[in-house]
C-alpha cells in the first residue's frame, strides 16, 4: 500500500499541529538541545526509458528525494550538492524542483542552495525531485551512478546514492474492479494480468497486496503475511501479502495469474486494498518487508497460468521503467456495523472546583471503520460544548476551538477506528465561583452534521446513532 496518501482537508478538519521538540534539563538544570540528526532518501535504482539519437523531444525524469531531520528545528537554508560525474553518456541534470533554489555548475557537479527548508517535525521531512534527462543514443544497459549530499547551515549532512540505468521493465497491471456488496465471510475473485511493455525481462513477478484489514488474503506457499501495528490508531491497521512468483515474463510478453479470491473478515466494512508488482526487491517491497513483519504462508502456490514457469538470469538489479504502471487498488464493501458510542466522564480534585473532563469515541464494533480513500470528508469529530462558567485550562492534543475564543471545542479522531478502540482526549477544567452543577452535551460529528447543524452524526452503518450524543454533570 502507499506510505503516503493524499488527504483533502474539510472546513472543520483539525489542522495537523507542527510538533515542536522538549529540551531536556541537563547538569544542574541546564537546558540542552537534542543533537540534530539528518537522513537523505533516494530510489536505490532508478530506470530510463532509452532515447533515440535524433529524438529531440525526449522528456524528463523525475527522481524523488526525502530530506527528514529530527532533533532541531530546521536551518533557514540547506545545500545540495548533485554529482553527475558518473552519469557521463546516461543522463543529464536538468533541474531541481525544491521553491526558491538556485544551483551553480562545476564540471558535472551542481551546488543547490535551498531557502526555507520546510521542518515537519520529528520524523516529519520534505520532498525534493531532481529532474534528469535521457542521454539520446545511450544503449541499453549503459549505467552510471548519482550522487546525492545534503549539508545544512549547522553541519549535519547526509548522503545517498542513486544507480540510473537505460532500460528496464514496463510492467503494466489491468485495472481491477472493486466489490460494492459483500457480506461478511462472503468472498470475491478477481484476474490479476500483467504485461511487460519495457525493454528488458523480468527475471521473476514480486506481487504485494496491502489491505486494511477487514479484507483477508488466500495462503500461498510463495508468499509471505504480515501485519502493520500503529498504536495509535488501533492493531493491525494494515496487512500485506508479498508474493514471489518464479516466471520470467519477457518485453512484449503477458500473464496471467490465477484467479486470486478474497474475504471479508469480521471487521470488514469499508476497506481498500492496493497491489503492485516488481520484477524483484524493488524499493517498495523492501519498505513492505520493513514495515509489516512477514511469515511464510503455507499451501499450494500462487502461480501463473501455464504453470509455475522458471525465472531468468540477470546479471544485476532490473527496474521498471514506470513503477506506477504497475499498481492498481479496489475498494469493497461489507454490510456490516459499527456501533461508535459518545465518551464522558468528569473527575474533581479535592476543591471539587477543578478537574478533568474526558471525553471520546468508542468503537463498539464489530466493524472496523476507516476513510483513507475519502481523504477524510468522513472522519468524526468529538464535539464538547462548555457551558458559561467553566475555564479550560487544558487544551488535549488533537482538539481545537470551533470559533476562536469560544468555549466550544472540536476533536477529531482520525481516518481510522478500529474495531474495541477508544480514543479519549482529557480537558482540563476549573469552575468559576459560584457556578455549581452544569451539564457539558458530548456529541459525535462529521462534516455534513456540522454544516447541517444536527444534534449528532448518523452514520449508515451505526445501529445505534442515539448513544453519539451524551451528557455528563460537572462541578457540585
Amino acid at each position: 500500500m502507499r506510505t503516503t496518501r493524499v488527504l483533502r482537508s474539510g472546513t472543520l478538519a483539525t489542522a495537523a499541529a507542527i510538533a515542536a521538540l522538549t529540551t531536556s534539563a541537563g547538569p544542574a538544570g541546564a537546558a540542552t538541545t537534542p543533537t540534530p540528526t539528518l537522513k537523505l532518501g533516494a530510489p536505490s535504482s532508478l530506470a530510463l526509458r532509452p532515447v533515440a539519437a535524433d529524438d529531440d523531444s525526449a522528456p524528463q525524469v523525475r527522481l524523488q528525494l526525502t530530506l527528514t531531520r529530527t532533533g532541531a528545528a530546521a536551518p533557514d537554508r540547506t545545500r545540495l550538492t548533485i554529482d553527475t560525474t558518473q552519469l557521463a553518456g546516461v543522463a543529464d541534470f536538468a533541474s531541481l524542483d525544491a521553491g526558491p533554489s538556485s544551483c551553480t555548475a562545476t564540471g558535472r557537479v551542481f551546488t543547490c542552495d535551498v531557502e526555507s527548508l520546510p521542518w515537519w517535525g520529528p520524523g516529519g521531512g520534505l520532498g525534493l525531485t531532481v529532474n534528469l534527462t535521457t542521454a539520446k543514443g545511450a544503449p541499453i544497459g549503459t549505467s552510471g551512478s548519482l550522487a546525492v549530499t545534503e549539508t545544512t547551515a549547522d553541519g549535519t549532512s547526509s548522503a545517498a546514492l542513486t544507480r540510473v540505468v537505460i532500460g528496464g521493465t514496463g510492467l503494466k497491471l489491468q485495472p481491477v474492479e472493486g466489490q460494492p456488496d459483500l457480506k461478511v465471510n462472503g468472498t470475491f475473485t478477481r484476474d490479476l494480468r500483467v504485461a511487460n511493455q519495457g525493454q528488458l525481462t523480468a527475471p521473476r513477478l514480486v506481487v504485494v497486496f496491502t489491505a486494511t484489514t477487514g479484507l483477508l488474503f488466500p495462503k500461498y506457499g510463495n508468499c509471505e503475511y504480515g501485519d502493520r501495528i500503529e498504536a495509535d490508531r488501533g492493531p493491525a491497521t494494515f496487512h500485506a501479502a508479498v508474493c514471489t512468483v518464479d516466471t520470467a515474463l519477457a518485453p512484449g510478453q503477458s500473464a496471467h495469474l490465477y484467479p486470486v479470491t478474497f474475504t471479508a473478515g469480521r471487521t470488514a466494512l469499508a476497506d481498500s486494498m492496493d497491489i503492485q508488482v516488481a520484477p524483484g526487491e524493488s524499493d517498495a517491497v523492501k519498505r513492505i518487508r520493513q514495515d509489516y513483519r512477514l511469515v511464510r504462508g503455507k499451501g499450494p502456490l500462487l502461480t501463473v497460468e501455464g504453470g509455475p514457469g522458471h525465472p531468468a538470469p540477470a546479471a544485476g538489479p532490473v527496474t521498471d521503467v514506470n513503477p506506477s504502471d504497475a499498481y492498481v487498488s479496489l475498494d469493497a464493501h461489507t454490510a456490516n456495523t459499527a456501533d461508535f458510542q459518545a465518551v464522558a466522564h468528569w473527575k474533581a480534585d479535592a476543591t471539587k472546583k477543578a478537574g478533568t473532563l474526558q471525553v471520546g469515541l468508542s468503537n463498539r464494533g464489530p466493524a472496523s471503520f476507516n476513510d483513507f480513500r475519502s481523504g477524510g470528508e468522513g472522519e468524526t469529530f468529538v464535539d464538547v460544548a462548555l457551558p458559561k462558567g467553566v475555564t479550560v485550562t487544558k487544551v488535549p492534543a488533537g482538539c481545537q476551538q470551533l470559533v476562536k475564543a469560544s468555549n466550544h471545542y472540536s476533536c477529531g479522531t482520525g481516518l481510522w477506528l478500529a474495531s474495541g478502540s477508544r480514543h479519549l482526549f482529557d480537558f482540563g477544567l476549573a469552575l468559576d465561583p459560584g457556578t455549581g452543577k452544569v451539564p457539558v452535551p458530548v456529541s459525535l460529528q462529521d462534516q455534513g452534521s456540522y454544516i447541517e447543524k444536527k444534534p449528532f452524526a448518523v452514520k449508515p452503518f451505526d445501529p445505534n446513532p442515539r448513544d453519539n450524543l451524551t451528557t455528563v454533570t460537572i462541578g457540585s
